[in-house]
């Protein structure tokens, strides 16, 4: 499904409907997002796919797991499947049982904001600050007026990750794993 993002867009919603139709109900419908395997050759299309799997989203009493933390690149199936279950559990028990002591999910964006030549991305939940698994960081781009992604630094500073570079212009877009 790798390169058929718009397409997976519109199925994937289409198929949660479906789903709660047949049985009658709205049926919670969680999911996880592909794992970060190194594709030979990649040229955006998993990041692609993975913006398109966000789309259930837009639907209610749903949720969706990052694994980009968890996998291997040299794995297409990550052998950390518990903290997986463990993240799906959490949205459960938060959204169809009200558990309030913890969170839903793990960090989530919520803030761009540009400061001079960088550019900080602020988070929700990440309750005493975010932590690197792999230093340095790596995976995020900045696009500059003409278009072009660029690789950018990252640093995480508290609940923020703040990215700068050396570009010809500044930053009018930022991602992440594209």
């Amino acid at each position: 499904n790798r390169g058929r993002a718009t397409q997976y867009a519109k199925l994937f919603p289409a198929l949660v409907q479906d789903w709660r139709t047949l049985f009658g109900k709205e049926l919670a419908f969680y999911a996880v997002q592909i794992a970060p395997f190194g594709y030979g050759g990649d040229k955006g299309e998993t990041g692609a796919l993975r913006e398109a799997q966000r789309s259930i989203l837009a639907l209610p009493r749903t949720g969706l797991v990052s694994t980009l933390d968890l996998g291997d690149p040299r794995d297409i199936h990550p052998k950390n499947k518990l903290e997986v279950g463990e993240r799906l559990g959490r949205m459960a028990l938060v959204d169809l049982y009200g558990w309030q002591q913890q969170m839903r999910a793990g960090p989530e964006p919520i803030e761009c904001v540009r400061k001079l030549d960088t550019v900080a991305i602020r988070f929700a939940n990440a309750t005493g600050g975010l932590k690197a698994l792999k230093v340095p960081l790596a995976g995020f781009e900045g696009r500059t007026a003409d278009g072009k992604w660029w690789p950018v630094e990252a640093e995480i500073l508290g609940d923020e990750v703040s990215l700068h570079a050396a570009l010809p212009t500044p930053m009018q877009a930022v991602r992440y794993a594209w």
